[in-house]
């Protein structure tokens, strides 16, 4: 059985969302027609939290803490060594969101 959450209908009073079971949730058509994509942010946050256990924000959370953790360590690299490394390395986590 599948459980990945999906749109599993759409007509005049909204979208509705679930998986192939069962609707979880109707998100209400809206005058800004923005309800595809209110509807696609809550699949992606309940697959999210179905893959790996963790909310969106907890992921966020983790990813700025490991972040942190990487420049830290990259600050502790030999100078002469590992320079050219580490200054790519730090180019990379400035310009991504890693």
């Amino acid at each position: 059985m599948n459980t990945e959450l999906k749109i599993v209908m759409q007509n005049e009073v909204g979208t509705a969302i679930g998986n192939d079971t069962k609707s979880l949730c109707l998100v209400w058509k809206n005058e800004d027609e923005q309800n595809n994509e209110l509807a696609n942010l809550i699949i992606d946050a309940g697959n999210t939290i179905q893959s790996c256990g963790l909310l969106p924000s907890q992921l966020l959370k983790q990813r700025d803490e490991m972040r942190e953790m990487l420049k830290l360590l990259f600050d502790k690299l030999p100078y002469a060594k590992y320079q050219v490394e580490k200054n790519k390395i730090k180019n990379i986590l400035e310009s991504t969101k890693l």
